[in-house]
């Protein structure tokens, strides 16, 4: 019988690639009709997400040859994006819509800035104007409640209190996950154990996969041995993953206040894009950190069988490549 880890990393190669292909789809160029802002206008209201995607083609087209009209175009899509013409009273579609503007308000500082549009974006205060609004429809739910309480306990300060919230979240999330990861350690023990045997019935049922598949099932029962026990928990711990993200997704914008060891803003404006210079703010190193983390902790775990240790290799690339 095939070990459980090959299904594992064939769920995780789907997922990974399903998640590619719908970010190569996201953002396909249009070729229906030109990039003008009359036809993105005339598509706001019976197509408001093509209306959405126009804005931001104009922009691709125009960000190197005419960084004003490129402006212009984030500018515009932002606003819409934002409005309710946008959502049409579909709250995902609204929720869609302030991320959209977000993101489109940051470019329009960080790769747009000095421009007309930049400008008035920035002398309209757009951009903490939008946050402060999706910050106060967060701050409503539980699992941001959650993080402010863990912050304020330590009385906001930049340098300590966001990174030890983080901190305490993990710790939490880790003794609730701990009797899963026990549990498949032990799980990969008692599969280890079983590895004499499961040769010897591949010598001697080489010839009849499905006497071969018989007789492994029932030495899994006979052992008292779960062939899937030591994968399940790891699935289990997935939703736990999730939730800290959408966690800290909640509170994304305060820990643009937080710093932590040389994640500041004077090295991350000596190193922008490797350099963070706050904890909202991508750092490569942190990065680095953790992939490296999680691919030795996945490799201390040696199998004695061949194949199932190539297979516990390639494993561990493919969920630290995904994380």
């Amino acid at each position: 019988m095939k070990s459980p880890l090959r299904s594992v990393t064939l769920l995780l190669s789907l997922v990974l690639l399903g998640g590619l292909l719908s970010g190569c789809g996201k953002r396909a160029s249009r070729t229906d009709y030109p990039n003008t802002f009359d036809d993105a206008k005339r598509l706001e209201e019976a197509r408001p997400k093509e209306a959405l995607e126009e804005y931001m083609s104009i922009r691709d087209a125009n960000e190197t040859k005419d960084r004003e009209k490129a402006a212009r175009a984030l500018l515009i899509g932002a606003q819409f994006a934002e409005s309710p013409r946008y959502s049409g009273g579909s709250e995902d579609l609204r929720q869609e819509g302030q991320r959209a503007a977000h993101d489109a308000y940051k470019q329009l500082q960080e790769k747009l800035g000095g421009t007309a549009a930049a400008r008035e974006a920035l002398s309209g205060d757009y951009l903490h104007v939008l946050e402060h609004r999706i910050d106060q429809e967060h701050s409503k739910q539980f699992n941001y409640k959650l993080v402010d309480s863990f912050v304020k306990l330590t009385g906001s300060h930049g340098a300590f209190s966001y990174w030890f919230a983080l901190g305490l979240i993990a710790v939490v999330v880790k003794g609730v996950t701990f009797p899963l990861t026990l549990k498949m350690y032990r799980s990969q023990r008692e599969m280890q154990k079983m590895q004499p045997v499961l040769k010897a019935l591949q010598a001697k049922y080489k010839s009849d996969p499905a006497a071969l598949q018989k007789a492994t099932m029932e030495a899994y029962k006979e052992h008292g041995v779960n062939p899937f026990s030591s994968c399940l928990p790891m699935l289990v711990q997935l939703p736990f993953m999730i939730w800290v993200y959408n966690t800290i997704r909640l509170y994304e914008y305060h820990f643009a206040a937080g710093t932590f060891l040389w994640i500041n803003p004077s090295l991350g404006k000596q190193f922008p894009g490797i350099i963070g210079a706050d904890l909202a703010s991508f750092d490569m190193p942190l990065l680095v950190l953790y992939a490296a983390s999680n691919y030795i902790t996945m490799r201390l775990t040696p199998s004695p069988d061949p194949a199932q240790a190539a297979q516990q290799k390639q494993m561990s690339i493919m969920m630290t490549g995904m994380m």
